[in-house]
């Protein structure tokens, strides 16, 4: 097999595109990925510089490498996405450090906790979102994570349904202030309020659980 079939099936690979998935961006067949692949014909010029940009890489990197580097151009994606969620979480953590103790103060004196829920509702959810969603792309610097994109599909799904119940403790604890339109949803969630354990679950927990699913399901 020659040097550009095997570069383009490994770096195809390392992408973590299938033979279809590569046509489709490249609008050709999935035989002719697969031909170019073994090595039966080669795409022409401006069909390799699309092929080159569809991998991530470049034209002379995809004719003369033996083989994918040990870090592939395209995990600069990563790089990108693991640097914003840092300045995410950071954010976050640096709001929170800000606001808790005004939010505080304002629940002593006014009896008002609207401020400290929003707070525990929004900055801790969206901290722990962050998180999760960090910790599989740092470790994609250094080594292939692909999954199937049935797979991604239904993590994508996953990722979502956690982060319900936090949307729905939110809802439930601003009725109580503003409504009973919503006393129902508060009887559902009392069991988790009385708890600390049962709130860091809901606030913590289930959307770290989805950051991690959410940055599964992204090629």
């Amino acid at each position: 097999m020659n040097t550009l079939a095997n570069n383009i099936r490994e770096l195809r690979r390392h992408a973590g595109m299938t033979q279809e998935a590569l046509a489709q961006t490249l609008h050709v067949t999935r035989q002719a990925i697969s031909n170019w692949e073994n090595g039966k014909n080669q795409p022409d010029l401006d069909m390799l510089s699309a092929l080159a940009a569809a991998l991530d890489t470049d034209i002379g990197q995809l004719i003369n490498a033996a083989s994918p580097p040990a870090y592939p151009r395209f995990q600069r994606r990563y790089l990108i996405r693991t640097a914003t969620c840092i300045l995410l979480l950071l954010l976050v953590i640096l709001c929170g450090l800000m606001f808790y103790p005004t939010a505080r103060e304002i629940q002593m004196r006014n009896y008002n906790p609207f401020y400290l829920l929003i707070l525990g509702l929004v900055a801790y959810p969206s901290a722990s979102c962050a998180f999760g969603v960090f910790l599989p792309w740092l470790l994609a610097l250094w080594l292939d994570i692909h999954l199937p994109k049935t797979a991604r599909k239904v993590l994508f799904i996953l990722s979502l349904s956690l982060l319900l119940p936090v949307l729905l403790l939110f809802i439930c604890l601003l009725s109580q202030l503003f409504t009973d339109a919503f006393r129902w949803l508060y009887r559902l969630f009392y069991p988790l309020l009385r708890f600390n354990l049962g709130r860091m679950f809901t606030i913590i927990f289930l959307p770290l659980l989805s950051g991690i699913f959410l940055a599964l399901s992204r090629p």
